[in-house]
């Protein structure tokens, strides 16, 4: 074989010729019988390469096939040329025409940081792509939204990796990715690697987002529009979709980091309330202080309780075995989400605003600290036991004026009314709710991510038979929070088989496949 450029040789593979497109899956193995995932790959020089046939015949000499890899782009038309010799002649002799891009050439960039005042990251590529243009599509569009924790050029790998990924699972659909402010106070650790800690701004930015993702969506071409949103994606896509009436025919929520009971009102668990407030009634709360409040009145919209209910067309993809989803117990704090759900409000969380250069610009209110004008009452609170059941006796102008929590900072005068507080301008009354959601107000219920929702959303494990069987190649068998992007396709292809598989099904079919 002949070529110019950098191509890599992985084996022969053990297949027909008409299976050659499940070559990446790990129900394939080379003709020496190992998966391809652990094929060894061999740079082809320009000087040719000789393969023997047992190389490319199969178990039993059965025909197989011969599998190549694009090490880099090459931009001007080549060819790849197989030369069957016998001896010294040259029996057989095949060309294949080629002109290899970067998988960049082939979808759509679309870059909304600037509504949360980011100016940097990638500018927009919007226009057709040229290595896949529309009309060889199918008609439908896949937009992609990246999670929390996401800078720039990490959006650009796990854009590259989901367009990859639905290819191989058969998708000849458009594919769109959106890049959001999701990475608010980012620095990079040794041991940790990229962190953003001030997670509450990133919620905030979510919301913020919501209306230029709309436009974004919008300006899309294709009918048939599938949204796929990977954790606190889900908070900026389920927003568009509820606020802002986002338009689209399904939306893959995967490893979603939005708490339950802001898509099923019935969700709760008991160990996402602080231990100190276990003996205060439920409207007394910052979790459910909204109910004190007329609908007419702002602060009665500053609850997760039904706060996405009702969208539409969604499943959620979630999985048992989250590490920063991970439900907690009675006995332990969970995931790192559930952990910032419960120490909103208090020192543990917001102490972290005294150190000056992480940048946090998030105030300690609400959640589940204790107010100082109660603190100090040993009627009414008493340290490490916590408030006493007497905090039932106040009435509901009293913890309105001066709540059990921490009292809000922002509008703090206003919010500690007892006059109705409305706000005429939408888009401050959209802003303030982000800013009260994402800071002060504690969900209590799970992580969609890592449990079913019940209500309006259909469910789907994807921690599937062949990650409990040992062949996960890390965590013991576990799927992880980004382990669709973090492990090789080779493992985790069957979830984006059933994206593909489930997008245009209706409800009925997309349990039945999920096994529900």
């Amino acid at each position: 074989m002949k070529r110019r450029g950098i191509i890599e040789y992985c084996g022969g593979v053990d297949a027909p010729p008409s299976a050659a497109w499940a070559f990446q899956t790990n129900e394939v193995f080379t003709t020496t019988g190992d998966p391809m995932s652990a094929a060894t790959l061999a740079e082809l020089t320009g000087e040719g390469m000789e393969i023997d046939p047992d190389g490319y015949l199969g178990n039993g000499n059965t025909p197989g096939v011969l599998a190549f890899e694009a090490a880099q782009p090459i931009s001007v038309y080549d060819s790849l040329e197989l030369l069957v010799n016998v001896g010294d002649v040259t029996v057989f002799r095949c060309r294949l025409p080629m002109q290899i891009s970067s998988v960049r050439a082939m979808y759509r960039w679309r870059n909304i940081r600037a509504v949360c005042g980011d100016n940097g990251g990638e500018g927009d590529s919007f226009g057709e792509p040229w290595n896949n243009p529309d009309d060889e599509c199918d008609g439908r569009h896949f937009v992609f939204v990246h999670g929390y924790n996401v800078n720039p050029a990490a959006a650009r790998e796990w854009a590259d990796a989901m367009f990859k990924r639905l290819w191989l699972s058969g998708s000849r659909s458009m594919f769109t990715a959106v890049d959001w402010r999701g990475d608010s106070s980012q620095f990079s650790t040794l041991m940790h690697g990229d962190v953003s800690p001030d997670y509450y701004a990133n919620v905030m930015h979510a919301f913020n987002s919501a209306p230029s993702l709309v436009n974004a969506v919008n300006a899309l071409p294709g009918m048939n529009k599938v949204m796929l949103a990977h954790s606190l994606g889900n908070m900026l896509v389920s927003s568009a979709a509820v606020d802002y009436g986002l338009q689209y025919s399904r939306y893959c929520m995967l490893n979603a980091a939005v708490p339950m009971e802001a898509y099923d009102e019935t969700s709760f668990s008991s160990n996402m309330v602080d231990s100190a407030w276990s003996n205060v009634p439920v409207p007394y709360r910052a979790s459910d202080w909204s109910s004190l409040f007329t609908t007419n009145d702002f602060r009665a919209s500053l609850s997760w309780c039904g706060r996405f209910a009702g969208i539409q067309n969604a499943v959620n993809f979630y999985s048992e075995t989250e590490d920063v989803l991970t439900n907690p117990t009675p006995h332990g704090l969970g995931g790192a989400w559930s952990k910032q759900e419960l120490f909103k409000g208090t020192t543990v969380w917001h102490g972290l605003n005294a150190i000056p250069f992480l940048g946090l610009d998030v105030a300690c209110e609400a959640g589940w600290g204790i107010n100082t004008y109660y603190a100090a009452n040993p009627m009414y609170y008493i340290p490490v036991a916590g408030l006493h059941s007497s905090v039932s006796n106040l009435t509901r102008e009293a913890v309105i004026e001066h709540p059990l929590f921490t009292p809000f900072r922002a509008e703090g005068d206003v919010m500690h009314s007892t006059n109705i507080f409305s706000i005429a301008d939408t888009d401050y009354c959209a802003h303030l709710r982000a800013k009260f959601l994402a800071d002060a107000i504690p969900a209590t219920s799970f992580s969609v991510g890592a449990n079913p929702v019940s209500t309006n959303v259909v469910s789907g494990n994807i921690n599937y038979e062949q990650c409990k069987s040992g062949a996960w190649p890390i965590g013991e068998g576990r799927w992880r929070h980004s382990d669709i992007k973090n492990v090789a396709y080779f493992f985790n292809w069957i979830l984006f088989n059933r994206i593909i598989d489930n997008y245009g099904g209706d409800k009925h079919e997309i349990q039945q496949q999920n096994g529900n």
